[in-house]
């Protein structure tokens, strides 16, 4: 009777996991991440494949199944070490109105009036908010992580448009966290060239709008940021807001970025119609 090989163990392994609902992602030979609707969670292979490196491969698939309930059960009882899912982690700007009702389950914080930050787990099968308490770490350092991996692990453009009155920076990408990007505005518009900062505008989970103030007189630049930002809005699908905001540098600028992003601070950025009586 032949004995498995490390491939067969996996194999017998994966399978387990699949017929009760979760999915295992191998990382390497000795670890791989399981994956449920809560979350994921890393485990470490060797001392399975160490166990069954003798047995029959007909006896492989009950020991996968014990070991697939016993990992299981942990899964549930345990909250998810962040380390294992930094990779996997995302930030999405919503609304208030979207959030209302959920803010107690899901993982979210303001970021300005009308708009909250969520965490999100985006994992090969789908991407869901994070709940409270479902990660095991702490909000700010949870944040940063998801702010950081939106950052580096997301590809966007950045481009130019002249409108009436000015030039406006276009960020844009083929994903739902573009909004990270508003936690490095001061890249995008530099405080010794833009002292009073940018309008900024976030229609659309794929779309950051900023406009440098100083092209021309307020009520110029707030026209021309709100029209590019109501024509995305009203042609786009899960929508965020027209609504425009003044951001200039402040206390959160002034930290290093790293430090900044796990601060628990957001960017000061504040609705124009207030600032300026529009």
């Amino acid at each position: 009777m032949s004995n498995n090989t490390s491939g067969s163990a996996h194999e017998a392994l994966s399978q387990a996991f699949s017929t009760r609902g979760y999915q295992m992602v191998r990382n390497d030979e000795d670890a791989a991440t399981v994956f449920s609707p809560r979350g994921g969670k890393r485990i470490d292979l060797g001392p399975w494949l160490t166990e069954t490196a003798e047995l029959p491969l007909t006896e492989l698939a009950g020991h996968a199944g014990r070991y697939a309930d016993q990992a299981v059960r942990q899964l549930h009882e345990q909250r998810v070490p962040v380390d294992f899912d930094t990779m996997f982690l995302r930030v999405q700007i919503f609304p208030d109105e979207v959030v209302a009702g959920r803010g107690a389950r899901w993982q979210t914080r303001p970021l300005a009036p009308g708009l909250v930050q969520a965490v999100v787990v985006d994992r090969p099968e789908g991407a869901e908010v994070a709940l409270t308490g479902e990660l095991d770490a702490d909000a700010d350092d949870l944040f940063g992580a998801a702010i950081a991996q939106s950052i580096t692990g997301e590809d966007c453009s950045t481009s130019t448009q002249d409108l009436d009155y000015g030039t406006l920076t276009v960020i844009g990408g083929a994903h739902r966290y573009v909004g990270a990007q508003l936690h490095r505005l001061s890249r995008h518009v530099p405080a010794a060239e833009n002292p009073f900062g940018a309008l900024v505008a976030m229609p659309l989970p794929q779309y950051l709008l900023i406009y440098p103030i100083g092209q021309c007189d307020a009520m110029r630049s707030l026209y021309d940021l709100r029209c590019a930002a109501t024509e995305l809005f009203d042609n786009g699908s899960e929508r965020i807001s027209p609504q425009c905001y003044w951001w200039r540098p402040s206390r959160y600028e002034q930290l290093p970025e790293s430090a900044a992003l796990r601060s628990g601070l957001v960017p000061d950025l504040r609705p124009v119609m207030e600032q300026w009586g529009a």
